[in-house]
């Protein structure tokens, strides 16, 4: 499906803090098997899950990646610099303890390059060296990453609320453009660092 204004709702998970089998639901690669519900709506727990979750946990190399309170901020900026850099159009992020969100345009219509350029900031610039030969760095994403097309100016308004609230739900930073600012207007401001403002 082709995006409303080239916009995007796009999710970023920390490293190991949602596998396949999670009781709050999954979704396979490229849906090479099809997981009935999702967080809203878990999924019939099954033996299968269960042994998928526990082999998922058993082939990670490092501890889950969980975004501390204090970190919150510093990666906000960071996501705002990244987005800056590349001329990403942004009216909503949140940055929580296990993942971030985005709701920006793309006008190439290539979401998942972008989140990666957000990744790699981020990674650079947070995670400690695990090894100085290599200069590998401790893995804070997940490779993957949730795009959602935005469908029509409602459902960014929608995607832009669910965004912000999770300043309150789960005691995010957040930052935002005006939705009448930024996604009214076939929106082509584009955030700096200094504009943000934390919350949460």
């Amino acid at each position: 499906m082709r995006a409303w204004q080239h916009w995007y709702h796009i999710t970023i998970g920390t490293y190991g803090t949602w596998l396949p089998g999670d009781p709050r639901g999954w979704r396979e690669k490229d849906h090479r098997l099809h997981v009935e519900g999702d967080y809203k709506k878990p999924p019939v727990r099954t033996d299968f899950a269960t042994a998928k979750h526990a082999n998922a946990k058993q082939l990670m190399k490092h501890a889950p990646y969980i975004i501390k309170t204090e970190d919150k901020a510093a990666i906000g900026d960071l996501v705002l610099k990244s987005l800056t850099h590349q001329q990403i159009p942004v009216s909503a992020v949140a940055v929580s303890t296990i993942n971030i969100h985005l709701l920006v345009q793309c006008k190439r219509d290539n979401p998942k390059p972008v989140a990666g350029n957000v990744k790699r900031q981020i990674t650079f610039a947070m995670a400690s060296v695990i090894d100085p030969t290599t200069s590998a760095r401790q893995p804070m994403f997940e490779i993957e990453c949730g795009a959602k097309p935005i469908r029509d100016l409602a459902h960014g308004k929608r995607a832009h609320r669910y965004i912000l609230d999770h300043a309150k739900k789960e005691n995010a930073w957040v930052w935002s453009h005006r939705q009448d600012d930024v996604l009214s207007t076939g929106p082509r401001r584009i955030a700096t660092g200094l504009s943000a403002r934390g919350g949460g």
